[in-house]
């Protein structure tokens, strides 16, 4: 069974590329884009109360598993994101290509999992509704520590940054390590100085 699902959750519903391209009224080179990355898509699993004995949430009732076959192991995110955008549900992408496959799902950002043997790819749910079990699957799909005190929305935001930080400060590092003049390279080490301060203070 896909992901280690019960029977009852799977579905075999194929997703036209043709609805995608109507939706978004999509350029000549963003269908070429889109096909480039993507050859087929198929939904295959409805995780809710209709299929399995997990009680309704109030923000989530159900989540749709998205298999989505790939042209190429490297592919444009954006094309994810535009059947998120299409399909409007909570959804579970599941990643193939070749005998590889990868979980991603969509909370405010596109979450990405580590690829895998594609017989070893398992969903667990974990929750007593379907607002914890969506919670649950964004944590282990990011492999996200939620700290103290913080929502997963707050903590998938402060995650961000602090990735957007770092990328700030490896390129200044790279410009340092390019740089001639003593005086440029201590105003480029004063800037990752502040910024990785900023950096342990969460700002």
């Amino acid at each position: 069974m896909m992901l280690g699902l019960p029977g009852s959750t799977e579905v075999r519903q194929q997703i036209p590329k043709k609805s995608v391209y109507e939706k978004f009224n999509l350029s000549a080179a963003e269908r070429n884009r889109f096909d480039a990355d993507i050859h087929k898509m198929f939904i295959v699993n409805e995780i809710s109360s209709k299929t399995l004995n997990i009680a309704v949430g109030e923000k989530v009732k159900r989540i749709y598993a998205i298999e989505v076959a790939l042209q190429s192991e490297k592919y444009n995110p954006k094309s994810i994101v535009a059947l998120n955008d299409l399909i409007n549900q909570k959804l579970v992408f599941i990643l193939t290509y070749g005998e590889q496959s990868k979980l991603a799902i969509y909370n405010g950002k596109l979450i990405e999992g580590q690829w895998v043997k594609s017989e070893g790819l398992i969903l667990e749910l974990k929750g007593l509704d379907m607002d914890s079990v969506w919670d649950n699957i964004v944590i282990d799909v990011g492999d996200i520590i939620v700290e103290e005190g913080r929502t997963l929305d707050e903590q998938i935001a402060e995650d961000s940054s602090r990735e957007e930080i770092q990328k700030q400060i490896d390129i200044l590092d790279r410009k340092i390590k390019n740089e001639k003049q003593p005086r440029i390279k201590r105003e480029l080490y004063n800037q990752i100085r502040a910024l990785q301060e900023s950096q342990r203070n969460g700002l």
